[in-house]
């Protein structure tokens, strides 16, 4: 398998980062993580300009080689390379240089790796996600909250409860207990007809699917609302789904907390699902 380090096509094998690498040692980058379904990205300008926000949060220059036209070559020599059709990529964007906690530049190096995937387009989860909370560790509102960073601890710590508990997500909570996102997606959830989910004010990430759904619920004049939500709303809703670049939109059965649980519907969920993506 190959991949793109700085712009060369090398052998995935072999190292090629130094111990001293800031995205290791300080987690000073931010990652993205798109699929290519029959050789074209979904998504890819949305992408894009997230990457950027994320490099200018960081103070990082946004490398050229990873504007669109670039990326698309970068991305065809990787195809070509891997004899891939359908893949998962992600991309990191770290500091280059040395430094301690004061880098010395802002220059930015980056990685472009792929795996192939067996689906050839987003699949609709029949059987339902069963998800628990995560309250251990509540995730803080600040300016690096919306951005995809390298230092993943909070979700690592909930998936460490995932595991343990059987369960296939966990949400997770702000600092003034109002639902943020799940590990590794944002959270809808339709009460009455109305589509809800986290704003920006809530720390979730800024998702790409999210924000497709959400340019696809206001160009339908569709009711939906962004907000500051208790985890209550949860638990008096209908319907409930995630949604991530890499899945689409997956609903949940059931949410647990101790002897707490509650089983959802999919009525509304699996139409959106199919106007989306079929």
């Amino acid at each position: 398998m190959q991949l793109i380090y700085n712009g060369n096509l090398i052998d995935a094998n072999e190292p090629y980062l130094l111990h001293k690498n800031r995205s290791f040692r300080y987690g000073d980058g931010i990652f993205e993580s798109m699929l290519m379904f029959h050789s074209e990205i979904s998504l890819l300008p949305f992408h894009i300009q997230r990457m950027q926000l994320g490099a200018q949060v960081l103070e990082l220059e946004f490398p050229q080689a990873l504007s669109l036209n670039n990326l698309l070559i970068h991305l065809a020599r990787l195809q070509e390379a891997n004899q891939l059709t359908n893949a998962r990529i992600r991309i990191f964007l770290f500091r280059e240089g040395d430094g301690f906690y004061a880098p010395q530049i802002n220059k930015a190096g980056y990685i472009i790796e792929t795996e192939s995937i067996p689906n050839n387009q987003y699949e609709w989860n029949e059987h339902g996600l069963a998800i628990g909370i995560y309250d251990e560790i509540q995730k803080p509102v600040n300016l690096l909250s919306n951005i995809k960073t390298c230092n993943a601890l909070l979700y690592v710590k909930a998936g460490l409860l995932k595991s343990k508990a059987g369960f296939d997500e966990c949400l997770i909570l702000n600092t003034r207990q109002k639902i943020c996102e799940s590990i590794s997606s944002n959270i809808f959830w339709i009460k009455d007809g109305i589509i809800y989910t986290p704003s920006a004010l809530t720390g979730c990430i800024l998702g790409v699917m999210r924000l497709h759904i959400l340019n696809y619920l206001k160009a339908n004049q569709m009711k939906f609302e962004e907000c500051e939500a208790n985890i209550e709303e949860i638990w008096n809703a209908e319907e409930v789904f995630v949604s991530g670049a890499t899945k689409g939109i997956h609903w949940v059965k059931s949410l647990t907390q101790g002897a707490r649980q509650k089983q959802f519907i999919s009525a509304q969920s699996s139409k959106l699902f199919q106007s989306l993506y079929s």
